[in-house]
């Protein structure tokens, strides 16, 4: 039960903490309130097809990336569902140390790619990617709340 309140905790500090700034304020509650209530985390938890790999520094829990072996958007590819991480761990290389280790475990699962979806709006996180050789390979409308968002398609080849 504490893995699942860390997890819950950290989703909605770092949701809200990087989402709150470029999208509706509504939107982004209503967003937090389902996407990360406990029932809903523990259900992925529980998901036979995802993983979890939390970053631990000091001791502390400050952020985490969710991964899918197999992606809908290109095949043979590994997906990255989410890396979050704590503001005050942002830009120090943390990120790029889970990007790494995506790559690392596609590369042992024979995997040809590395696919994630970034929110147009957040310019930091699509700067990042870029700047790890990801390159944008399609784009959608989705709903958050009650707005509609573009998300960027984004892949790398390893």
């Amino acid at each position: 039960m504490k893995i699942l309140r860390n997890l819950q905790e950290l989703s909605r500090t770092t949701y809200l903490n990087s989402f709150c700034k470029i999208l509706n304020e509504n939107d982004v509650k209503a967003y937090i309130s389902a996407k990360y209530s406990l029932e809903n985390l523990r259900a992925e938890l529980e998901d036979k097809t995802t993983r979890f790999l939390f970053l631990t520094f000091d001791n502390k829990k400050i952020g985490y990336m969710k991964y899918n072996h197999d992606s809908y958007k290109l095949n043979n590819s590994l997906d990255i569902d989410r890396i979050y991480l704590s503001d005050a761990y942002k830009g120090r290389g943390f990120g790029t140390k889970l990007l790494q280790k995506a790559e690392s475990i596609a590369k042992n699962n024979n995997k040809s790619y590395l696919t994630l979806g970034v929110l147009m709006l957040n310019k930091p996180a699509v700067s990042f990617y870029e700047k790890n050789n990801f390159s944008v390979f399609g784009e959608e409308n989705i709903i958050i709340g009650s707005n509609s968002y573009v998300l960027l398609h984004m892949m790398k080849n390893i």
